[in-house]
């Protein structure tokens, strides 16, 4: 935990010495994580799939319900990676994924429009005083966005509050930070709001 370049480097070791038919569950999840952060899909896939299907009841099982999630949900399967996230919750307890587990469940929510079911999640998510911090900021932004869905000027000043809320709480999260203001600027177009709409475009510039 404390040299995560050895541990990387460890791992890739691993990957290159050790089938993963070899290799018991914990050291499989981490694996699979190792592989998906550099971009290596299938081999992931290989070492979360080994994991799912060969040790469904080992406490590490959550890993490779998730990791199969995010490529899943990565390749536009969204149904299918939400029934993973969706298992790494009720069939494994989510002892180690519970936070991307419940962030999966909410993107794929909200990717479905299903907005109900995703602003509670992402309410869980926004509020959880363990998980501030970049992930804070995608919920606050996605409660934003399923309130401008709303109808009337009321839904859109509820949006606009979420909005800025992004960009003066958590502004070292860059890229949520720039949605956010674009996503004000525009609240504020259609709420007719022109002088208010191009400070807010002049801030994100």
């Amino acid at each position: 935990a404390r040299q995560p370049e050895a541990s990387a480097d460890w791992l890739e070791r691993m990957a290159r010495a050790c089938p993963v038919e070899t290799l018991p569950p914990g050291l499989l999840g981490r694996l699979g994580d190792h592989h998906r952060t550099r971009g290596e899909l299938e081999a992931a896939r290989a070492a979360y799939q080994r994991l799912v299907i060969h040790t469904p009841k080992s406490q590490y099982a959550d890993f490779g319900y998730v990791g199969l999630g995010e490529i899943a949900f990565g390749e536009g399967r969204t149904a299918e990676a939400l029934a993973l996230f969706e298992a790494a919750v009720d069939q494994t307890g989510a002892r180690f994924k519970v936070k991307e587990a419940t962030l999966g469940r909410a993107r794929c929510l909200y990717a479905l429009e299903r907005w109900v079911e995703a602003r509670a999640l992402f309410e869980q998510l926004a509020t959880h005083r363990a998980w501030r911090g970049e992930l804070t900021a995608e919920s606050v932004l996605a409660l934003g966005e399923i309130h401008a869905r709303g109808q009337g000027t009321e839904a859109l000043a509820q949006a606009q509050a979420f909005f800025q809320r992004v960009y003066v709480g958590y502004r070292k999260h860059v890229p949520w930070v720039a949605r956010a203001y674009l996503r004000s600027g525009e609240v504020f177009e259609q709420l007719g709001q022109a002088t208010e709409a191009l400070r807010t475009y002049r801030e994100l510039l």
